[in-house]
């Protein structure tokens, strides 16, 4: 081959190579200036975003605040459809004895007390059923029946409980036995009850009260010896807490700031044994209330703010003494209240309230089998003598 042909071949290649190459840049180029364009109007459109995302998240932020305290209480709702099913019994004939009760709380000594009283009824043997009520508690294994099942049975001959605050009788029951758990009309319902109901007291504090005649007492303490009881050690104490259930709260007795409070729903009764033990003194302002005596049972001492519906006087009755117990604003013990005498009084009514509840049973079914001649029954430390009428 000759020089010039060489060269000339070399030329074209090294010109063809450079234009492959020079078209493989161009279209890099191209891409690239793609993406510089792509990413200066993204930065020309980066404020929108901003704003927008921020819109979006105030919005997300805002149906959060919305939805999920519904869902919350949606939750909260299920939660005691749950336990109000799980506490449901089915019934499986006319009831003998129907108590009155309002939905279950915990902190309600009351309540506790209807509820229990209708479970130990069916423990006896009997079947009991609670009407008032859509949620129970599985502690208490009764059935909760409707009104209408209620009044149907009560026509029938089933024994209607009703406590203090019911007024008349709603469920037109021909057999009634009013159990008074508090002076008659205080919390409601009426002062004076028709002669035709069977009058039960639950404590001696209530009796000068009661204007019918009493046919026998039925005392249910209702504390938890699991939940309250006295610390293994004697610690230092240094909380103070305040309750005021059925009362009013009254300014000057103590700073509130440094004070807990305990109501009917918070803390949890499972909590409230743990609180007493590490607490120095109650202020009650609720005269009338079992929370007294649970926290004593912790070592608590308690002063009980007079609100006007007991007396001293009437304090002097209570069926577990006053042991521990300040009347009025005054200062508490620096030592922790020792709950020996009170523990044994409580296992003595413990004990004597099977007594009363099996006097009740037998008084009513007594009066049940013989509806025209009423039996003289003597009994529950109380003699007790009916009339021949029919009832």
């Amino acid at each position: 081959m000759r020089p010039e042909k060489a060269v000339i071949d070399e030329a074209f290649k090294v010109w063809f190579l450079w234009g492959i190459s020079m078209r493989k840049l161009r279209r890099r180029l191209e891409g690239l200036t793609k993406w510089i364009l792509f990413f200066k109007k993204g930065l020309s459109t980066l404020p929108g975003y901003i704003r927008y995302w921020g819109f979006a998240l105030g919005m997300k932020r805002t149906i959060k605040s919305l939805v999920l305290p519904g869902i919350h209480q949606m939750m909260l709702e299920l939660t005691d459809f749950l336990e109000a099913e799980e506490s449901k019994v089915r019934i499986s004939r006319r009831p003998d004895y129907i108590v009155i009760a309002p939905d279950f709380i915990g902190n309600s000594a009351g309540i506790c007390c209807l509820y229990q009283l209708a479970a130990d009824l069916k423990k006896s043997g009997f079947e009991a059923a609670i009407t008032g009520s859509q949620r129970g508690n599985p502690k208490y294994p009764v059935p909760l029946i409707s009104t209408k099942q209620a009044r149907e049975a009560a026509k029938n001959g089933a024994w209607v409980i009703y406590p203090e605050i019911i007024n008349g009788n709603p469920l037109k029951a021909r057999n009634v036995i009013r159990w008074t758990l508090n002076k008659p009309g205080l919390l409601g319902g009426d002062e004076v009850y028709p002669e035709s109901e069977h009058v039960f007291v639950y404590s001696e504090v209530f009796a000068p009260y009661l204007k019918n005649k009493i046919q026998g007492k039925l005392y249910m303490p209702t504390i938890d010896r699991t939940i309250f009881f006295p610390p293994e050690n004697d610690e230092p104490r240094a909380l103070t807490c305040y309750y005021v259930g059925k009362s009013r709260y009254k300014d000057g007795v103590f700073d509130p700031k440094t004070t807990l409070e305990i109501t009917r729903n918070t803390p949890p009764k499972s909590e409230l044994g743990k609180i007493f033990r590490a607490a120095k003194v109650l202020y009650c302002f609720d005269n009338s209330t079992a929370l007294i005596y649970e926290a004593l049972l912790c070592g608590c001492h308690v002063i009980v703010i007079p609100d006007g519906t007991q007396t001293w006087e009437d304090y002097q009755k209570l069926e577990l003494g006053t042991s521990g117990i300040l009347w009025g604003a005054n200062g508490a013990p620096k030592e922790p209240f020792q709950p020996i005498e009170l523990q044994e009084r409580l296992a003595v009514w413990e004990a004597e309230y099977k007594n009363q509840l099996k006097y009740l049973v037998d008084y009513s079914q007594k009066i049940e089998a013989s509806p025209f001649v009423k039996p003289q029954i003597a009994g529950n430390n109380r003699s007790i003598e009916l009339s021949t009428s029919p009832s």
